[in-house]
């Protein structure tokens, strides 16, 4: 099926008696003229032989703003058109109105597309001069507004002013020219205009507001009616307290405080309880308080009794509520990297990620007081136990033997020896009257000998320095 464009019509009836250049004639008390909202199209509908069609078709029109693709600015669907000899008329906007003013591009781009049934006719045929002339009925308005809505001679009087078009203007009223000037004009101050030379908008003078300030600050109320600098002002994505962020300043806040209290200070029901339960879930500072990938989180810091807690809650099974402690400063060669971490399970780490006790430490550290283990006795209760301070970092090992034959050979620990440098210690205890020695050290044993070949029991101890601390003794303090 193919189909042939026939002419296109737009309608357009103009009423223009009496209205030459110069000589208007007023049209008091009318409306404007109605512009009919249709476009007149005509076609000629063939078979793939060029045989005229007769018969009923549905057929639907749709408006572009390009030949191929654009946007589609107005359709309509005309169900039962009647085409005889191939030759059919429609009238474009009977079924869905054409609004002039959106549903017609501007310029000369505008294209009708046909579909016949479900076969697209191509080319679109571009709408010209005379469907443009569909855009005249806002001849009729002035800045989309009907001539209605103006003044007309007739008196139009409100509260506080009057209006009358060709009134003479020695009368001293607001007067329309011909040519559409306002050379004059007054305000009636006649009784009940409710008009007060102190009023704007109804408003006295005393309610509207006054004050200065400067550039950048956030005003705030400094008495009734007046504005003034508050202390947050504002530079680019930077908020200042109490100061204003420089240019570029790399912080989101800045807060300035010179006097002797805190710099925030937040407190309120929720806050001033225990920092348990339902508390932990809204902390007073947070960076997280809510919910993340469907799971209940709450990161931040808040008042505890009596103290200050840090929570990090995390409900999610594929996350981690850890809390980490970074510091650094690159410029002084200490680049920024984690310290110290308290893992979800409640275990601490310093100098490491993954800690394996309730406090793993890699590195050094030092205490002035005594370094214990406290013990639970059946019936002294809990009992300090305390380290063996030494002036060098030993290592010690021991156990019993006993001679046979007059000798013995002490096999050491393999992975003891792992963990040591340097001399090998021993120590000797016999269990019983005869003189004992060491006979003889390798690296990984010794020999204990008796004087008299008596075979004894006897215990053993063995020290050396710890791997790594040989020449490490008694270090001082800075």
């Amino acid at each position: 099926m193919k189909i042939w464009l026939g002419l296109l019509i737009l309608m357009v009836v103009a009423v223009s008696a009496g209205l030459a250049a110069g000589n208007q004639v007023p049209r008091e008390g009318r409306d404007a003229i109605s512009i009919p909202q249709l476009i007149n199209y005509q076609g000629k509908l063939t078979d793939g032989s060029g045989k005229p069609l007769s018969g009923t078709y549905g057929m639907k029109f749709e408006i572009y703003d390009h030949a191929t693709g654009g946007t589609k600015f107005w359709e309509e669907t005309q169900p039962d058109v009647a085409v005889t000899d191939g030759l059919f008329s429609v009238k474009l906007g009977s079924v869905d109105a054409i609004d002039p003013a959106t549903e017609l591009p501007e310029g000369p781009n505008c294209w009708l597309q046909v579909t016949v049934g479900t076969t697209v006719i191509e080319p679109r045929v571009q709408l010209v001069s005379v469907p443009y002339t569909y855009k005249s009925d806002d001849a009729a308005k002035l800045g989309g507004t009907a001539a209605a809505d103006y003044a007309t001679k007739t008196w139009v009087t409100g509260q506080g002013f009057e209006l009358q078009a060709n009134k003479n203007a020695a009368n001293g009223y607001c007067g329309l020219d011909a040519g559409a000037r306002v050379p004059n004009s007054r305000l009636y101050t006649g009784s009940g205009n409710g008009l007060d030379a102190d009023l704007l908008d109804g408003k006295h003078a005393s309610e509207f507001v006054a004050g200065s300030g400067s550039s950048g600050y956030i005003p705030k109320w400094a008495a009734a009616g007046t504005l003034d600098n508050s202390l947050i002002s504002q530079n680019g994505n930077a908020i200042g307290i109490g100061c204003v962020p420089g240019p570029g300043s790399p912080v989101a806040l800045e807060v300035y405080n010179n006097g002797p209290k805190p710099v925030l200070y937040v407190h309120g029901s929720e806050l001033d309880r225990n920092f348990t339960g339902h508390y932990a879930d809204y902390p007073a500072f947070a960076t997280h308080a809510g919910s993340q990938g469907g799971y209940p989180v709450s990161y931040g810091m808040g008042q505890v009794l009596g103290g200050l807690g840090i929570v990090a809650k995390e409900s999610n099974p594929n996350a981690f509520g850890n809390i980490q402690f970074f510091t650094g400063n690159s410029l002084i060669g200490y680049p920024g990297a984690e310290r110290m971490r308290i893992t979800y399970d409640g275990k601490v780490g310093i100098g490491t990620t993954s800690p394996s006790a309730p406090l793993h430490v890699i590195g050094n550290f030092i205490a002035s007081g005594t370094k214990s283990a406290m013990v639970t006795t059946p019936t002294h209760g809990n009992r300090k136990l305390y380290c063996v301070e030494a002036a060098t970092v030993k290592f010690t090992d021991e156990g019993t033997a006993r001679l046979n034959g007059g000798s013995a050979r002490v096999n050491i620990d393999p992975i003891f020896l792992e963990t040591i440098e340097g001399e090998l210690l021993v120590h000797l205890t016999p269990y019983g009257p005869t003189s004992l020695y060491v006979a003889e050290r390798g690296t990984d044993y010794f020999v204990v000998r008796s004087l008299d070949s008596t075979d004894v029991e006897f215990a053993w101890h063995v020290s050396a320095c710890r791997k790594g601390y040989g020449s490490v003794r008694l270090e001082e303090v800075r």
